[in-house]
């Protein structure tokens, strides 16, 4: 996290501790920021000095009484300073969060410290994330070392990963269909984990075919996904947690401990398996008009998610498997399996 140590020097300006942009073994780049009151343009309120030092003898970064000054230049004469991409992107990352302080905090009398920590990260990412420069940026990364690159791709996989899991954990018994709808698709990464092959997302609610001569009727669904090696879609129907996976009580049996007693599936569950089958059979009728470069269709994978099984009770369970597993056309996934997936994904980019 950065650290910034300010010093007053008057009550319309402030010195601020040097800043390392860039040190080899025997030279760096410093910047030298001093903040000014700017009550017009808080904006521009940061200003300062960009110095290339040499270490002495002695391993020291010693300030030179004799300092090259512009002001010497002659008519004609130039003078050049050459700044690395990493240097540039700390160069604007720096001055970014000395320019929130000010706005923040304004010139305070004394010396003060801060520290840019978890609480305001997320402000100064932001304002990073701002910067049309995006080719800067990128170049500043792939300076960075291996480690720290795998350290910055786990944590911003594991946060995207634990908003999805938050969204869950608050919405598990949120029985709202188009909820999960627009939850998938605007996080469409997360369906991608249940395929064991490279899928990606291509639509959702598509639009399949089967409207009459009178433009009525048709067949739609939730998500549409794709290989991207081969462009075999996938279709995806989404229902809710909140649906039954198996009827209330036993079709045979009474009770659990009856090695006869077994449940029966839900009318959405039954009604989910044939409602994608059905969708996939309306594309393959209208395979001719399928735009290949989008997508193919060869025996397609069918996708349920739907329901609850930590809800089920043992004979729920027994049955539900019994079910699924017999199901060779359409694969069915519940909610908490799906998440659970992601929570285990969590935690192996946490280690």
């Amino acid at each position: 996290m950065g650290e910034y140590k300010i010093r007053s020097t008057s009550k319309n300006s402030a010195d601020i501790e040097d800043i390392i942009l860039r040190e080899t073994t025997t030279t760096r780049t410093v910047f030298r920021p001093v903040v000014v009151n700017n009550p017009h343009d808080q904006n521009s309120a940061v200003r300062g000095q960009l110095i290339f030092q040499k270490k002495s003898k002695d391993g020291e970064w010693i300030e030179s009484k004799s300092v090259f000054s512009l002001s010497t230049l002659k008519q004609g004469e130039s003078a050049r300073f050459d700044l690395h991409t990493e240097s540039i992107a700390k160069l604007i990352d720096e001055t970014s969060s000395l320019r929130e302080l000010y706005k923040k905090y304004g010139i305070r009398f004394g010396t003060h410290r801060y520290v840019v920590t978890e609480a305001n990260i997320a402000s100064i990412i932001e304002q990073v994330s701002r910067f049309e420069n995006k080719d800067a940026i990128l170049e500043a990364l792939k300076n960075l070392q291996e480690k720290d690159l795998q350290n910055l791709s786990s944590i911003l996989g594991v946060s995207k990963i634990k908003k999805l899991i938050d969204i869950w954990h608050n919405n598990e018994t949120n029985d709202v269909e188009e909820f999960w709808q627009q939850t998938f698709e605007e996080h469409p990464w997360v369906l991608s984990q249940i395929f064991a092959s490279p899928y990606i997302f291509i639509q959702g609610k598509p639009y399949f075919g089967g409207k009459t001569d009178s433009d009525h009727g048709g067949v739609k669904g939730d998500l549409l996904y794709k290989n991207i090696q081969t462009n075999n879609a996938a279709f995806i129907e989404i229902k809710t947690p909140a649906k039954l996976l198996m009827q209330k009580g036993f079709y045979r049996g009474k009770s659990a401990e009856d090695h006869n007693a077994v449940s029966s599936a839900s009318t959405d569950l039954s009604g989910g398996i044939v409602q994608v089958l059905n969708q996939r059979n309306v594309l393959l009728r209208k395979k001719d008009s399928i735009d290949a470069n989008r997508y193919e269709s060869h025996v397609s994978k069918c996708i349920l998610i739907i329901g609850d099984c930590r809800k089920l009770d043992i004979v729920g369970k027994k049955s539900f498997e019994y079910f699924r597993n017999s199901n060779k056309e359409v694969e069915i996934i519940t909610f908490d399996e799906l998440f659970v997936r992601l929570e285990k994904l969590a935690e192996v980019l946490s280690t």
